[in-house]
């Protein structure tokens, strides 16, 4: 267009200005429902938000308008101005108009003058943007009008090029106004931050068009528009992240920004805006908590149904003492499906950035490694909540991995092979230098990674230059090396990613509900209840106020109890992660086989480095996974127990192969789970199991499984040995519960025929002699502590029932001898179980003939006649009525049942001569009227059938015969000459080994005794087992010289007699 061109068009602008303004007749009519606000101004003609004008031809077309078109000639010019005035909101009433202005407005609201309408509306508009998107959502219903095959074909591709070029300018303006507002309107100052909250209201309202959005994606997003695509977008997701961090569960009002959002960043050039955002992830975040706070991404992640968001639970689980179970399952759905909502958006909004291209990507995947980075002392015993993120938070965080692994968290996914095990040595995403190790050390980790690599290991260079080691190249390994990878795909990433976040959620939350929450919540239950019964107590102010401060701390924990249940009782959740858990122990045992190996167990020896290697949290995440899951979730264990055949034969193969899983601690966890879905045997029927919700699925896998029928025998013997020592500060009780774990899982096998031919077999290895001899230790253990805490509570009672005597004590005495009470009866349950299962134990294996050889072994014989004697006396002897206590039933104490096996154990050694022997030489409990008044116990109260009964007094017969014989012998040998006693046992030696590290001469059964719990010699503590004692003959023989001198001498002299 020429200058005189646009000349003349200016003056008919105000040459229309001019007739406006004389003409009084001129009226402005305002649309609210198209328009927004409106705002008083002489000015111009253009009114805001005046939207329709009448004129001669109708603002909207009437229904037969197209019609007529058909038949009458259509001047393209006059509807064209009609359409733009439409579309600009610029039509007026042509009776009150006349027709000099009119014509004059058509000439003005020609496509050629579009950019002035646009820039004088915008001036006198409240919102120019908001008017901007109006104008354009217009031109799309005018277009689609426009459209029809009924319009002439020169009509068509004018409005058409009309519509092009308002809409060419729109989107222009709209950049320019979120660019540059204060430009655009001289109603009232207007900043980006205005314009980017009214944008993001358009988004969070649905009613911006998406043809606008890639229109203007489309106009800004060209290399050398960038900078514009970032002006525009860049307050607006700040913005939509200010308004997510007021967003809570309570309202669920945090789906219109996430949904915004996502719908944003959905087109890869507005993802790559906001990931190159400083606010994405700034340079100057240090904590979790400010990650949480500071971030873009941090607020959406944000809600929660826990303590980070207290009204939450406040809403929903008020007055928790009067809550029912089915107000607490119905507000726990409600918010797990609000949960539901929410991570399903997470998911679509981290999705949406991870495929905007590898820039977006890259930021992405370090914003989740920073997140979790960043909150690795949520790990800690002690949390300082000011520096960690939230609970809620975390577990968002962990869903959203969860959901990301999904393609890969299955056994047989072939993707399991792209998972490179090396990631751990590295840096790269995640900080693993305090980590410790399946089954090496740091410096054996240091030394095993490839040199080559250094370049890349700058967390190994730093653990080597703190411990100042030297490289050593004999390795016990094989001289094995780990080639580490110089990048990794997103498979590997995702992986390990979700594995420490569920280390740092779910698994944190578990062990603050299990070993904090619960048990405080059990302690003010308690509390108030013994407030409620206290019927000795007047009802005065103090003690109301005690009962108020009672009640209102059970009501905060149960809050707190049901707003963590909303988490940890997920059924999707749980699914997420044993899907996640089965796919880590399948790729754990693909990375210790080989395909050229037909048979997973014994595991290849060396350990493979890449395993070895690996942190100690990728097998506890199966074992924390499967025990949530059999706790919070058997609905959904049950349901998937298809996944049960790659778990179990990794249970297997991982606690039994102490080599390569170092840990017994770890090991256990994974028993833990076996405990869990194994049937238990009923302790009023032992040949009766009480049925779990898995128990046919698992029998099958049990019974038919080549590996774990052939492998799990010896795996659990061989455990219950290890865990004698787990590194745990907690670790002689520890061992306790692990072993009754054990015990339960044996009693349920040997009821199996096949694992009952394996136990034989396995009964026949050194390691088994072991496993028997702390098994005498634990039950010498846990039994004489529960007879010795019942004769302390018996005690107790009769003071009590002594009222008197009762009444004399003192307050403080009294209050003293009531929490020993309470003391005692704790320990005196957990003793009672834990003994009742190893008795049991001890009667099952004791019963089979071939197993039975172990246990008659020299090393072994004397202690188990010795620790018989010694239940039996304190259970049938003169202070057996000090057992006698009331409400045994409470205390898992069945006498009736104990005395029983203990009973039934002498029956099963009837056969064994020396077993007979070992009782009479017993000095501590044997006597003649034990056994005597011991039997009679037995038959009046039918604790063993007439049959077994009569075996139990052959052993006493026997017994007695040998302890005459034993008097006889001790009467012919007199006094023993010191060098042929033992020098610890002081016995006559029978059959001496010298000891090479320190030269002292044991009896070889005392001496093979002590080396099964400490493998050092005595008297130096030099290291010593069994292989490297010397036989002494010459000093055996001048023993057997010596009592056949004796035997010659007392025969003489019975002979002179």
């Amino acid at each position: 267009m020429s200058d005189e061109e646009i000349r003349r068009k200016r003056l008919a602008r105000f040459a229309v200005l001019e007739e406006m303004n004389r003409d009084a007749s001129v009226t402005v009519t305002v649309d609210a429902g198209k328009a927004g606000g409106h705002v008083e101004s002489g000015a111009s003609v253009m009114e805001p938000r005046s939207t329709t004008m009448k004129t001669s031809v109708p603002s909207q077309p009437t229904k037969n308008s197209v019609a007529v078109l058909m038949h009458e000639e259509v001047d393209p010019a006059k509807r064209e101005h009609e359409v733009l005035s439409r579309v600009l909101a610029a039509t007026m009433d042509s009776g009150q108009t006349s027709e000099a202005a009119l014509h004059a407005l058509a000439q003005l609201t020609s496509r050629d003058n579009v950019d002035q309408l646009l820039v004088d509306r915008m001036g006198v508009e409240a919102d120019p943007l908001r008017y901007l998107i109006e104008c354009f959502a217009r031109s799309e219903q005018e277009r689609r009008k426009a459209s029809s095959p009924r319009l002439p074909q020169n009509l068509r591709e004018s409005l058409s090029e009309a519509l092009d070029q308002t809409d060419h300018l729109v989107v222009s303006y709209i950049g320019l106004v979120m660019a540059s507002p204060e430009a655009f309107s001289s109603v009232k100052p207007l900043t980006v931050s205005d314009m980017a909250h009214s944008l993001a209201d358009h988004f969070m309202g649905e009613s911006f068009p998406t043809l606008l959005l890639e229109r203007l994606i489309l106009r800004f997003g060209a290399s050398d528009e960038e900078d514009m695509l970032h002006a525009i977008f860049s307050p607006i997701f700040s913005c939509l992240s200010i308004r997510a961090s007021s967003c809570s569960l309570l309202s669920n009002d945090f789906a219109r920004p996430l949904k915004a959002l996502v719908a944003l960043v959905s087109h890869k050039p507005l993802a790559n805006v906001m990931t190159s955002m400083n606010a994405f992830h700034p340079d100057n975040i240090r904590t979790g908590s400010q990650l949480q706070h500071s971030t873009l991404l941090g607020p959406f992640f944000s809600p929660s149904a826990l303590s980070d968001e207290p009204e939450v639970g406040r809403t929903y689980f008020k007055d928790g003492h009067k809550l029912t179970k089915l107000e607490v399952s119905s507000s726990i759905v409600s918010l797990q499906s609000s949960l539901k909502f929410l991570r399903a958006g997470l998911y679509e909004l981290v999705h949406a950035l991870l495929k905007g291209g590898a820039n977006s990507r890259e930021a992405v995947l370090k914003w989740l490694s920073a997140a979790l980075d960043l909150n690795s002392e949520r790990r800690k015993m002690q949390v300082n909540r000011l520096v960690v993120s939230g609970d809620g938070f975390m577990f968002n965080l962990m869903d959203v991995l969860l959901r990301l692994s999904a393609p890969f968290s299955d056994p047989r996914s072939p993707k399991l092979a792209n998972i490179d095990p090396t990631f751990v040595c590295t840096s790269h995403r995640l900080n693993y230098d305090d980590e410790t190790r399946i089954s090496v050390d740091s410096d054996q980790l240091s030394r095993w990674v490839d040199r080559r690599n250094e370049n890349i290991q700058e967390s190994l260079r730093r653990r080597q230059e703190i411990h100042k080691r030297e490289m050593i190249s004999d390795e016990p390994s094989g001289g094995q090396s780990i080639v580490v990878s110089e990048s990794f795909g997103f498979i590997t990433e995702c992986f390990f990613l979700s594995l420490r976040a569920v280390a740092l959620s779910y698994n944190a939350v578990v062990d603050i509900y299990e070993h904090g929450l619960l048990r405080q919540l059990h302690r003010a239950f308690a509390a108030r209840e013994g407030l409620l019964n206290d019927s000795s107590a007047s009802l005065t102010m103090e003690r109301e106020r005690e009962l108020a401060e009672a009640t209102r701390v059970v009501d905060s924990l149960v809050m707190h109890k049901c707003c963590y249940d909303v988490y940890l009782t997920d059924e999707d959740l749980i699914l997420s992660l044993l899907r996640l858990a089965s796919a880590d122990a399948s790729w754990i045992l693909k990375l210790l086989n080989e395909e050229a190996r037909l048979e997973i167990l014994p595991l290849p020896l060396p350990p493979p480095a890449k395993f070895s290697a690996l942190p100690e949290f990728c097998i506890e995440f199966v074992a924390t996974t499967l025990n949530a899951s059999k706790r919070f979730a058997p609905r959904i264990l049950e349901e998937n127990s298809h996944l049960l055949e790659d778990i179990l034969i990794f249970i297997v193969s991982m606690i039994s192969s102490p080599i390569h899983v170092k840990n017994p601690y770890l090991r256990s966890r994974l028993l833990e789970f076996l405990f869990g879905i194994v049937p238990h045997v009923d302790d009023s029927s032992p040949e009766r199991p009480v049925s779990g919700p898995l128990t046919l699925s698992v029998e099958a896998l049990f019974q038919t499984h080549p590996v774990i029928r052939g492998h799990l025998s010896g795996a659990l013997f061989g455990l219950y040995v290890d865990v004698e020592s787990t590194g745990s500060h907690n670790q002689f009780y520890e061992k306790f519960s692990i072993r009754y774990h054990i015990g339960t899982i044996v009693e349920w096998l040997w009821m199996l025929p096949d694992y009952r031919k394996a136990i034989r077999i396995v009964s026949e290895e050194g390691r088994f002699m072991k496993f028997i001899n702390l098994l005498l230790n634990d039950l010498t253990f846990l039994i004489d502590e529960t007879l010795q805490d019942l004769t302390a509570i018996w005690e107790i009672q009769i003071l009590q029932e002594d009222l008197l005597g009762w009444r004399a004590l003192s307050d403080e005495d009294r209050k003293s001898k009531l929490e020993k009470l309470e003391q005692l009866e704790g320990s005196v349950r957990s003793f009672n179980q834990l003994g009742n299962s190893g008795v049991k134990m001890l009667y099952l294996l004791t019963e089979d003939h071939q197993i039975r050889k172990a246990f008659v072994k020299p090393e072994m014989i004397s202690r188990i006649a010795e620790m018989l004697n010694n239940f039996l006396l304190k259970m049938t002897g003169p202070k057996c009525q000090q057992l006698s206590v009331r409400d045994r039933e409470k205390y898992h104490w069945e006498p009736r049942q104990l005395l029983s096996m203990i009973s039934g154990i002498y029956t099963h050694f009837v056969e064994e001569t020396e077993f007979a022997k070992c009782i009479a030489r017993d000095g501590r409990s044997y006597s003649r009227d034990l056994f005597s008044r011991a039997e009679r116990i037995v038959r009046k109260r039918g604790l063993l059938a007439n049959a077994e009964a009569d075996l139990f007094h052959q052993v006493a017969l026997a017994a007695t015969e040998f302890s005459n014989l034993e008097e006889e012998t001790d009467d012919m040998l007199g006094d023993i000459p010191d060098e042929y006693l033992d020098p610890v046992m002081a016995t006559l030696m029978r059959d001496p080994v010298t000891l090479p590290t320190s030269g002292q001469v044991m009896d070889r059964a005392n001496i093979t005794r002590h080396l099964l719990s400490d493998p050092t010699d005595p008297f130096n503590r030099k290291l010593l087992t069994e292989d490297m004692l010397i036989p002494n003959e010459e000093l055996r023989r001048e023993i057997e010289a010596f009592i056949e001198m004796k035997r010659e001498e007392s025969a003489k002299a019975k002979s002179r007699e």
